[in-house]
């Protein structure tokens, strides 16, 4: 319920929901909350906080979509470094 909220708050509202976000106890919905909110940074952040390598790939491939190339390499980057156990 809390996830739809957002979603229509930042869509109708066009502002960050940034309370309603942090309200969310799972980080995969925070991570999804950010996305819909256009914060790509903010979402791999949560993401690779908690060690979510579906998560921080979902945000690189709304990364690229948006081209939002920093947040794409912040995510190769990770990504990388997580498979490679760096």
């Amino acid at each position: 319920v809390l996830g739809a909220a957002i979603n229509v708050y930042a869509n109708k509202h066009k502002e960050r929901p940034d309370r309603l976000i942090d309200m969310l106890i799972s980080s995969h919905r925070k991570v999804l909350a950010c996305v819909v909110c256009g914060r790509l940074k903010s979402a791999f952040q949560i993401a690779s906080r908690s060690g979510s390598v579906a998560d921080v790939e979902y945000v690189a491939h709304q990364a690229s979509v948006a081209n939002a190339l920093p947040v794409v390499d912040m995510c190769r980057q990770w990504l990388s470094k997580y498979k490679f156990g760096v």
